[in-house]
């Protein structure tokens, strides 16, 4: 009898689920800017502006803009400024999904995950990823609020 490779199953289970239309989660860095805040109420103050929240930290936010929004956003009051790579943080977060249909939709979200375990997924998503998956009943648990710092379980 010939044993399985878990990893090998999650590949082709993924290979067979990528569609070539899936596109990276937040694209080149073109049209996002950075946005100082200093409450929540200034995030809702954003929200009407109709802009992609990428990233939601406490000083900032990073937002997907178009020059026209760049300037709407200027002369509301808000500081605007270009982003380093280091604004762009991701969410460590374990996904549950429960069918290759809803791991599908994960994927063409853009979320980028590395581990399987069972019907969950470790992954590293921007927190406009967890806003969608909230959005469609997706489950979630953040596990560090900055991927890059994870240390490991606990």
């Amino acid at each position: 009898m010939v044993k399985k490779s878990g990893g090998v199953m999650v590949f082709l289970l993924l290979f067979g689920c990528i569609s070539p239309e899936t596109k990276p989660p937040i694209g080149k860095t073109t049209g996002l800017r950075k946005v100082m805040i200093s409450s929540s109420q200034e995030v809702e103050r954003l929200r009407n502006f109709d802009l992609e929240i990428i990233v939601q930290e406490e000083k900032y936010v990073v937002v997907r803009q178009d020059s026209a929004q760049i300037k709407n956003l200027q002369n509301a009051g808000f500081t605007t400024l270009p982003i380093k790579g280091s604004d762009l943080v991701q969410r460590l977060v374990r996904v549950h999904f429960s069918s290759r249909e809803q791991l599908q939709q994960i994927i063409d979200m853009g979320v980028d995950f590395w581990k399987q375990e069972g019907d969950s997924l470790t992954a590293r998503a921007f927190d406009i990823h967890l806003s969608r998956m909230q959005a469609a009943g997706i489950g979630y648990r953040i596990l560090a609020r900055d991927a890059s710092k994870w240390e490991g379980e606990k």
